[in-house]
């Protein structure tokens, strides 16, 4: 099985999208992972763009709106578009926190539901705000909906539980095993994000997050899956710590991403 990485446009929001897929083949990765309501283009200059250049597409989608119907109405527009654009999965941010749990489950369903007509995965992510911010809640879903699938982003776990999750072993093997896509950044207990993943004394968290990662990925080659993305996803300030008065990043995140896959792609995995 062959890993598949896919760059973020997160930390280049001002860069044009030819001169981002430019650089995303220049540093050598598979796809973009890339925010459609950001973007100006058709989605046929989208679709253009990426196969032109040789890469592949993974649209993000979010909903949004202070009501579970403005939500469905965001999700919809946006789906319909990510669905144009040939994407090989689509990310979505789904729902709220803050809505009751039927809400969010009908929000979902219905973002399977388009999945499956039109033959596209749309993996939900696990993701702070959303009803998938938590261990237990999002286990709680995916006992609601076994069809869901999800983008593991285990760095807002470890931030909502100010933990690295050694008591979740059952919520986190539910998880992995309805992951389809990865997003590789390192969180810890006290924030989503650490400044620079590859400093020494992350070492140990580094190790930790393979511990949650491998078994995402030994699932998809044991079921003779021909490729599994990755979007490793440290973004910008704030995301990446500042420092005070000048609110400099301390670190690249577009090299971090960089260095990011090719560790991974060094393990072998």
């Amino acid at each position: 099985m062959k890993l598949l990485f896919a760059k973020s446009k997160w930390e280049v929001p001002h860069l044009s999208l030819d001169a981002f897929l430019d650089r995303v083949v220049a540093d050598r990765f598979d796809g973009s992972e890339l925010y459609l309501a950001g973007e100006p283009e058709t989605a046929a200059l989208i679709r253009n763009a990426h196969s032109d250049r040789g890469l592949f597409c993974i649209p993000q989608v979010i909903s949004s709106g202070d009501t579970p119907a403005a939500h469905r109405e965001s999700l919809a527009r946006q789906l319909d578009f990510a669905f144009e654009v040939g994407p090989r999965l689509i990310n979505a941010h789904l729902g709220s926190d803050v809505f009751d749990f039927s809400d969010n489950v009908a929000l979902i369903e219905e973002s399977q539901a388009r999945a499956r007509a039109a033959g596209i995965p749309v993996c939900v992510e696990t993701h702070r705000g959303r009803p998938t911010f938590s261990g237990p809640e999002t286990v709680r879903l995916l006992k609601a909906l076994p069809e869901l699938r999800l983008t593991a982003d285990f760095s807002h776990w470890m931030c909502v539980h100010e933990s690295t999750l050694e008591n979740q072993s059952a919520n986190l093997a539910h998880a992995q095993a309805h992951s389809d896509h990865l997003h590789a950044r390192i969180g810890f207990q006290q924030g989503p994000q650490v400044g620079h993943p590859f400093a020494p004394e992350w070492a140990s968290l580094r190790e930790r997050y393979l511990e949650l990662w491998r078994p995402i990925i030994n699932r998809h080659r044991s079921e003779g899956r021909e490729w599994f993305t990755i979007t490793p996803e440290a973004g910008p300030p704030d995301y990446m710590p500042v420092l005070p008065f000048s609110r400099q990043p301390v670190a690249d995140a577009w090299q971090v991403n960089v260095a990011m896959r090719d560790w991974l792609l060094g393990l072998n995995l």
